[in-house]
């Protein structure tokens, strides 16, 4: 059975961008899209996605919020894909059960590999593995165990 993914931003060209992206460049399909953090939160409820692409800046409840109110209800794993990837907290993401941030600026293939990386993970190392990509694609880092940690260069 295909794996399946919930987008959820409040732009549809970032929506219908992604969800291409998604169909065309992985084996997993999109289930379902939401416009804002409180849509996120209905739809990770009724649709079961076996992964959330979420993004920060959002009406009604915005990543952090909806990503909280979605760890009360489920463990899917939840990416983080934002504008402001430079500006999210390691702590923040750590506490709100958040598995991996991504940039929107930059290329794709970035969300990608998080999202192979996260549904081949889920069932081996749920919860023990979770990357933070900065907007910089000549490192990675790394959020394990609530520690932040440089990657070495590609």
């Amino acid at each position: 059975m295909t794996k399946s993914i919930l987008i959820v931003d409040n732009s549809q060209v970032v929506r219908r961008t992604t969800r291409d992206f998604i169909e065309c460049h992985t084996p997993f399909g999109v289930c379902g899209e939401a416009i804002d953090g409180l849509d996120a939160v209905d739809k990770a409820r009724k649709l079961r996605p076996d992964l959330i692409i979420l993004d920060a800046a959002m009406p009604r409840l915005n990543g952090l919020q909806a990503a909280r109110a979605i760890r009360r209800i489920s463990s899917v794993p939840i990416i983080l894909f934002t504008l402001y990837a430079e500006a999210v907290r390691a702590q923040d993401v750590l506490s709100v059960g958040i598995d991996a941030v991504v940039p929107k600026a930059g290329n794709l293939s970035l969300l990608g590999k998080q999202v192979n990386l996260l549904l081949s993970n889920v069932q081996h190392n749920r919860g023990q593995t979770a990357g933070v990509l900065p907007d910089r694609p000549t490192s990675d880092v790394g959020v394990r165990n609530g520690t932040v940690s440089a990657g070495a260069r590609r």
